[in-house]
């Protein structure tokens, strides 16, 4: 939805971003790692900018109302024993967020949510989404008033585009909404009707969509290779995490039409061009909870 609505940070009106609440409530005693593990699943789900929007304004030395004793111990403040080493939490965030704010993003596959009250994206919903594809969400007020179909592509006012619009599992669907996602359909885009018993992998391969990045991890909540991506008319920008106690090593491909690729890691600023065969395949290895961009340029 935050692509949908065309959320805009910067000045540059190509450029979409999106903000998001962040680390409300963290408990006193949680380590700025573990931190990290939930601001790389943002970056991967589109988030550009984190506000912490709970931070313990402490003027004094001799008064620490919030430590582990307290009602409501927290994190954030200046008295707390970690403080003085965060300074590389906040660098990470920096670097991640410059370059994910870079140009648009590149997100496949748009999940129709329905009608139903309250409009939330609910999980049990949501079809299951293979690896390699990200996807937004939309409403029927999105489907009705900013879609439109063209060359194969949903495109929606404001600069998104995607490759096939997925009516979720278990949806009330208006009359409206159904006649607009056969309109779609007929003029030459990708519906895909999980309500109707189809299958996004099923579905995804009859229509001949790729992959964005080619990744083959366990796909479960405690352990996946998760990742987003932007792109500019000059380079491809992928940021990809390793949400697993387990180490990622295989073959990967990313889709780009440029040749160089390169490694640039943003938790130590160190950059390593990637090598590649004739197909563009390369091995993709990422350590326990690791994150790296894969920026695919120009020479």
């Amino acid at each position: 939805m935050k692509h949908i609505l065309a959320v805009t940070l910067s000045a540059c009106i190509a450029t979409i971003n999106a903000s998001g609440e962040a680390f409300t409530d963290t408990p006193y005693d949680e380590t700025w790692d573990r931190l990290l593990r939930i601001a790389n699943i943002a970056y991967c789900r589109g988030i550009n900018e984190f506000a912490v929007c709970a931070s313990s304004y402490q003027p004094w030395d001799d008064r620490k109302y919030d430590d582990s004793a307290s009602s409501h111990p927290y994190v954030f403040h200046r008295h707390h024993p970690e403080w003085g080493n965060t300074g590389r939490f906040w660098d990470y965030q920096a670097r991640c967020a410059a370059l994910l704010r870079k140009g648009s993003p590149v997100v496949d596959l748009c999940v129709y949510i329905g009608d139903d009250a309250p409009l939330k994206t609910f999980s049990y919903k949501l079809p299951e989404i293979p690896e390699g594809y990200n996807f937004d969400v939309c409403t029927s007020d999105a489907l009705l008033n900013r879609m439109s179909a063209a060359d194969g592509l949903i495109n929606v006012t404001g600069g998104m585009s995607y490759k096939a619009i997925i009516v979720q599992d278990r949806t009330h669907i208006s009359p409206q909404a159904e006649s607009k996602l056969l309109q779609h359909s007929e003029q030459g885009a990708t519906v895909i009707w999980c309500n109707k018993g189809e299958t996004t992998e099923d579905a995804l391969a009859k229509a001949a969509i790729a992959p964005d990045i080619h990744i083959d991890s366990d796909n479960l909540p405690d352990s996946k290779v998760l990742f987003f991506h932007r792109t500019t008319p000059d380079e491809e920008i992928y940021f990809v995490y390793n949400h697993s106690d387990s180490a990622y090593s295989k073959e990967s491909r990313v889709r780009t039409r440029f040749k160089t690729l390169e490694y640039w890691r943003p938790a130590t600023q160190e950059r390593e061009t990637i090598a590649t065969d004739d197909n563009g395949t390369f091995s993709l290895n990422l350590s326990p909870y690791e994150s790296t961009f894969i920026i695919a340029r120009r020479r």
